[in-house]
């Protein structure tokens, strides 16, 4: 049988990769709570039209189901986006993305003792190594990168609470999806009008509204694509890996974002640092062994 929600896991992270590429072109546009709350609403009426496009009934499910999901919603959505947003301007991205390789440790944790899904020692092996490459990639600084913020107990504990979020919701949702006929599709949408919703609920609509009208027609290009990408395309695979696959196996895969960023900006002309071969190496070999 075809490893479909690895590959799954494996997709969102490329498209992850690309639509963070788009939405650092953006630049201080829009501050990143706006940029939070205006993906997801424009995530909502694509998801809408690919469920119209299926035909895929909405399934009669309990009423904790629901529950478990709009809570995945908001733990990873609304909190984790919230914590990952106030520790980004106090690590800096590489550093935080380095302490986010915790949240697959987490979600293969919390799978295994929530939902006794325990991966064999060759799986165990591949999330080693595909986060040992991940952060050895993630070390290797730019040339001109030389000032850094100082690192404060604050900031290592927004960025923490990040990683726990993410992993949280990816368990939550794991528990719905493994055993229902749930479409990832429904599962997506319902994700991400919670979590939005209670986003702009806490943070007023004018706060989040009012950038947006600042923005020019190559801006909002911009933003749409990317939106379409990550919060759309993206969350759509996450749902689909966690449908198909073990939570820790699908989080560690959707962690390889930064691998994919590197191999799509050495594509761009920009040559990869020769120390970080060894990191893409490492991360591959793993990606083997949860795929193969």
């Amino acid at each position: 049988m075809a490893p479909w929600g690895e590959l799954a896991a494996l997709a969102a992270a490329m498209v992850w990769a690309v639509g963070t590429l788009i939405y650092a072109q953006l630049g201080p546009a829009l501050s990143p709570l706006t940029l939070n709350g205006a993906k997801g609403i424009i995530a909502v009426p694509f998801l809408a039209i690919a469920l119209w496009l299926q035909g895929t009934a909405l399934p009669t499910l309990p009423p904790a189901d629901w529950l478990w999901l709009a809570l995945s919603g908001i733990v990873g959505i609304t909190l984790g986006d919230t914590a990952f947003l106030r520790a980004l301007p106090q690590l800096g991205a590489r550093r935080l993305l380095v302490l986010e390789t915790l949240a697959p440790v987490f979600a293969t944790v919390l799978a295994a003792l929530w939902l006794r899904e325990v991966p064999t020692l060759s799986r165990l092996g591949g999330i080693v190594f595909v986060l040992t490459g991940i952060i050895w990639v993630l070390q290797e600084r730019p040339p001109a990168a030389t000032d850094s913020p100082p690192i404060t107990v604050s900031a290592l504990g927004w960025g923490i609470v990040a990683a726990l979020c993410q992993a949280v919701g990816v368990v939550l949702s794991r528990l719905v999806l493994s055993d229902s006929p749930l479409d990832p599709l429904w599962s997506s949408l319902w994700r991400i009008v919670v979590g939005v919703s209670i986003l702009w609920l806490a943070a007023g609509r004018s706060r989040l509204l009012r950038p947006l009208g600042t923005l020019g027609w190559q801006q909002w290009l911009s933003l749409i694509s990317a939106a379409f990408l990550t919060t759309f395309l993206g969350i759509w695979l996450q749902q689909t890996a966690l449908k198909l696959s073990p939570a820790g196996i699908a989080q560690t895969l959707t962690a390889t974002s930064p691998i994919f960023v590197l191999v799509i900006t050495a594509c761009q002309g920009k040559p990869l640092p020769p120390s970080s071969l060894g990191g893409v190496a490492l991360a591959l070999g793993g990606i083997y062994l949860l795929v193969g």
